[in-house]
C-alpha cells in the first residue's frame, strides 16, 4: 500500500493495527475516570512502554510456558487495579444497591471503601510498608546482580519506591523509577523485565496479605446480611434507577479538521519517522515535531465513512496488502 511517498517497512496489517491501538489508547485517556492519568501522561510522569510490558508480563520461575491459574489471577488483579475495577464495597453497592445497604470500609469503619481508600486505609499501612520494603530488597539484589559498576544504595531505592506508591496503586510505572532502574541496567529489555518482576512481586504480596484478609471480612459481612452467590446472580429488583429510553438520532458528520488534531496521529507519525513504538511518544515533545506530517493520510485510514478519499490516497503496493505500507 502506498500513500504520500513514505514507506513503512512493515506489514500493512500490523501498521493499521498499531494505528487502531493508538487511537483507542487516546480514547481511553479522554475518559473522565482517567483524567488524573492523562494529566500525569501530559507531564511525562508515566513510562507507558514499561507499564504495558508490566501489565502483560505474568511469567514466574515455576510457570515459564503454559498459562496457569496463578498467572491468570495475577493478570486479572493487575488489570482491575489499572482500570479501577476492583470489587470494593462502593463498586458492589453501585451495582447492587438492593443487597449492600452501606459502602463503609469493614477494616477502619470510618470511610467509604473506594479503590483509592483501599490503598490508604489506616489498617493496611503496616502491611503496605512491609511489602514495599521487601520489594526494595528484591530490587536491590536484582540490580546488584545485573551490574557491578553502577550500584544504587538500598536507601536510594527505598525512597524512590515509597515515593512511587501512588503510581503502583494505579497500576502504572513512574518515569522517575524507570530512569533510576535504567541507569543501572543500561538496557531497555532488562529494565522492563526488572520492573515487571518487582511489580508482580508487590501485587502478589498485596493480594495475599491485604486483599484476601479483606475479602474474608466481606464474606462474613455478606453472611450476616443473608447474601449468597445465588442472591448475587438474581436480577436487581431495585427501582431507584430509571433509565431513559434511547433516542434515535443521526450520528455527527466526520470533521476532518477536528480529527487532524488528535494527538494519537502525532504519536504514530513520530514512530514512523524516528522508530520505536508509538507508545514511546505518548504526549512526548518529539511527537509535536510531526504535527503536520502525514496526519491527513493516517486519519483517512481510521475514517470508515470516507471510503472514496481512502481509495484516492492509498495505492496497492502488494497484492496481499501485507508486505508494505507507504504513507503519503
Amino acid at each position: 500500500m502506498a500513500c504520500d511517498k513514505l514507506t513503512l517497512e512493515a506489514s500493512s496489517r500490523k501498521c493499521i493495527k498499531a494505528i487502531s491501538k493508538a487511537r483507542h489508547f487516546d480514547l481511553m485517556l479522554q475518559l473522565q475516570r482517567n483524567s488524573e492519568i492523562k494529566l500525569l501522561t501530559e507531564h511525562q510522569h508515566i513510562n507507558w512502554t514499561a507499564t504495558s510490558f508490566m501489565l502483560n508480563y505474568n511469567l514466574s520461575d515455576k510457570d515459564n510456558a503454559a498459562t496457569s491459574f496463578a498467572q491468570h489471577r495475577q493478570r486479572s488483579f493487575k488489570y482491575k487495579i489499572f482500570s479501577q475495577e476492583l470489587p470494593t464495597l462502593s463498586c458492589m453497592r453501585r451495582q447492587r444497591s438492593d443487597l449492600y445497604p452501606s459502602a463503609d470500609c469493614l477494616s477502619c469503619q470510618r470511610h467509604k471503601e473506594f479503590q483509592s481508600h483501599f490503598w490508604t486505609c489506616s489498617s493496611h499501612q503496616d502491611q503496605w510498608r512491609m511489602i514495599l520494603n521487601q520489594a526494595t530488597t528484591m530490587l536491590t539484589n536484582i540490580l546488584h546482580q545485573s551490574s557491578s559498576r553502577h550500584r544504587l544504595t538500598h536507601e536510594q531505592l527505598q525512597v524512590c519506591l515509597h515515593e512511587s506508591r501512588t503510581f503502583i496503586s494505579k497500576g502504572i510505572v513512574p518515569t522517575s523509577l524507570f530512569d533510576l532502574v535504567s541507569s543501572v541496567c543500561r538496557s531497555l529489555p532488562n529494565t522492563h523485565l526488572t520492573l515487571a518482576k518487582v511489580y508482580n512481586y508487590i501485587y502478589r504480596q498485596v493480594f495475599t496479605h491485604i486483599w484476601k484478609p479483606r475479602y474474608a471480612k466481606v464474606i462474613a459481612h455478606e453472611q450476616t446480611l443473608g447474601i449468597s452467590n445465588c442472591t448475587k446472580r438474581l436480577k436487581n429488583q431495585s427501582t431507584t434507577f430509571q433509565y431513559l429510553p434511547k433516542q434515535q438520532g443521526h450520528s455527527a458528520p466526520f470533521n476532518t479538521a477536528n480529527h487532524l488534531t488528535c494527538p494519537w496521529v502525532y504519536w504514530f507519525t513520530a514512530s514512523i519517522k524516528q522508530g520505536l513504538s508509538w507508545i514511546s511518544y505518548v504526549y512526548s515533545p518529539k511527537a509535536e515535531m510531526f504535527r503536520s506530517f502525514t496526519t491527513s493520510a493516517i486519519c483517512s485510514v481510521t475514517n470508515p465513512k470516507d471510503t472514496n478519499r481512502i481509495s484516492h490516497r492509498f495505492s496497492i503496493d502488494s497484492p496481499n496488502l501485507i508486505d508494505s505500507l507507504v504513507l503519503v
